[in-house]
């Protein structure tokens, strides 16, 4: 038995695949750029590579449950070091590097076995919705049809597609060591237009698809004899461990599939896959309102809607829902209108969507003296804020986090303000998958005048030389980073050099000393920043990982 597929060094990235390799956004991958949105590149420890696919499951909840193969993550510990990278592919066929900007640190591992290579681990959280994420479906069954795809990273490279038009056949070549034949063999790749797709180190744990475009195993690698690379690719064989046999392999939720995949138990042998609902698409949806005439609405849910409303003459209403329409007591759809109710799957699972936030229009809310003014925020898709106030002479007077429900969210009240003064707001928004800082002074007017907001970033009749104003640089040897491009226009990448990463924190702090921006809780290797509306001048990047604290200067252009 050989590991032909084991991890790749990080050096072998883009380019460093062999010549025969097929890009994703060949002609090849025209009929699976669904499915490529659901494969993802794994870098463990910063240093090497394996591929592994997002996986939809019977309960159509949008859980981040991934496949790879267990010589590629055994353990825990293996799968807290490891960053999974969506949609890093060249744009075009042969084209240049891709984008590796988006990405998710950490999982927690569900289930492994060594007998049919598999592991199946879940995300830290969702990938926001702006992945554009697809959960890929499966099927169980052991006899598969002629022809499908592998869609793998060979040697950390960009996505790329291996073509097959044979049916998947029970391996034997490593049967001395897995007697229970858990494999399928690929024996013949084809040769297609744009090249010879084969799998190389690197491609393990990359989807098997068959010609109904559902995983049906994941890649352990070839057979003593057979090369795994593109010097002789109609002899490049490669092992797949079954999702058939790793559906109940060990009896147990650790060691097997169905427990994670099929929550439901519905004990089906084949799940489509599904993409992210739109940002707004409820589970279950409430309707009061009266819709007037001339209007015309669509309603979705996955599940449920409720409807008690008036629907008036002349209206065009659709109500659609995945299980059920209920019109309840108090409902009416008056003659004239036309109203439309059917159950439709709209075949997508809830997704994690990016946070946004905006200032209020009064900035404090108009309670007028001053003191006990709240500083409130118009939020979506947030779930928590953590706030903190810094007076004109640099010191923390104020800090609180809470939870964040609706629409609006008053994070300060105006404590220990009683007189005209100056603080530097800084207010952290965040659900499960993303995180937005907003930062801004704010005049608080005690003795029954108004407080005010001033402009964002304006450092104007603040004492910066007692805030923050020296930063010294320096580069220790045992978490450091650089920032690239510098000098930017504002939009610029941090590339963490370390060999234990672990949680750390951003600050951009201006040429003032004063703190503009932070972000806290990263775990990712690399994280991109676009401040292209930041003002031209210098300004200092620090990074805390809570033993060591590091500051770079950036010139924003």
């Amino acid at each position: 038995m050989i590991f032909l597929n084991v991890f790749k060094r990080i050096e072998d990235d883009y380019g460093n695949s062999g010549y025969c390799e097929v890009d994703i956004n060949c002609s090849e991958g025209n009929n699976w750029q669904t499915e490529k949105r659901a494969v993802c590149r794994i870098v463990k420890d910063g240093q090497s590579h394996c591929t592994g696919t997002l996986l939809n499951n019977t309960s159509l909840d949008g859980r981040p449950y991934f496949l790879t193969a267990n010589h590629c993550i055994s353990t825990q510990s293996e799968a807290d070091d490891c960053i999974f990278i969506f949609n890093y592919e060249s744009p075009s066929c042969g084209g240049e590097d891709g984008s590796t900007s988006q990405s998710i640190s950490g999982a927690t591992l569900r289930a492994t076995r060594i007998e049919s290579d598999f592991v199946l681990l879940e995300f830290t959280h969702k990938p926001l919705s702006t992945y554009n994420p697809h959960y890929a479906g499966w099927d169980r069954n052991d006899i598969q049809g002629a022809s499908g795809v592998c869609i793998h990273h060979p040697a950390g490279d960009v996505k790329k597609i291996s073509t097959f038009n044979m049916s998947p056949i029970t391996s034997y070549c490593i049967s001395s060591y897995y007697p229970q034949n858990n494999f399928y063999l690929i024996d013949k790749w084809i040769e297609t237009p744009n090249g010879w797709g084969v799998t190389e180190g690197g491609s393990s744990g990359s989807p098997l698809f068959n010609n109904n475009h559902l995983v049906i195993g994941q890649l352990y690698g070839g057979c003593t004899n057979h090369n795994s690379n593109c010097d002789n690719p109609a002899n490049d064989y490669s092992n797949y461990g079954k999702i058939f046999s790793s559906w109940n392999l060990g009896n147990n939720s650790s060691s097997q599939l169905s427990d994670w995949l099929d929550p439901t138990n519905s004990n089906i042998t084949i799940l489509d896959g599904a993409d992210v609902c739109p940002e707004g698409t409820a589970e279950y949806l409430n309707i009061t309102h009266t819709i007037n005439s001339g209007v015309v609405e669509i309603f979705q849910a996955t599940k449920t809607i409720r409807a008690s409303n008036t629907i008036k003459s002349g209206a065009t209403v659709t109500y659609e829902a995945g299980e059920s329409i209920i019109l309840e007591p108090g409902f009416v759809a008056e003659e004239g209108c036309e109203f439309i109710a059917r159950i439709k799957s709209t075949n997508c699972v809830p997704g994690c969507y990016p946070v946004s936030i905006d200032f209020s229009p009064e900035g404090f809310s108009p309670n007028g003296d001053g003191i006990n003014d709240y500083l409130c925020y118009t939020v979506s898709n947030a779930t928590s804020y953590d706030f903190t106030a810094i007076n004109r002479w640099g010191n923390e007077v104020y800090s609180s986090s809470g939870n964040v429900s609706g629409t609006t969210a008053c994070v300060w009240d105006g404590t220990g303000s009683n007189s005209y003064t100056w603080y530097a707001i800084i207010v952290t928004f965040a659900n499960e998958c993303n995180e937005q800082t907003n930062a801004h002074d704010v005049y608080v007017i005690g003795d029954g005048n108004k407080s005010e907001k001033k402009s964002d970033f304006d450092s104007t009749n603040v004492n910066n030389s007692l805030l923050l104003n020296i930063i010294p640089e320096h580069e220790p040897q045992n978490f450091n980073f650089e920032v690239f491009p510098n000098p930017t226009n504002g939009n610029f990448s941090i590339l963490i050099k370390s060999t234990e990463l672990t949680p750390y924190s951003c600050e951009i702090i201006n040429s003032a000393g004063v703190l503009i921006y932070k972000i806290k809780n990263i775990n990712e290797q690399k994280i991109e920043i676009n401040k292209t509306g930041f003002s031209s001048g210098i300004y200092y990047i620090r990074l805390n990982n809570g033993k060591t604290l590091i500051t770079k200067k950036i010139i924003i252009n």
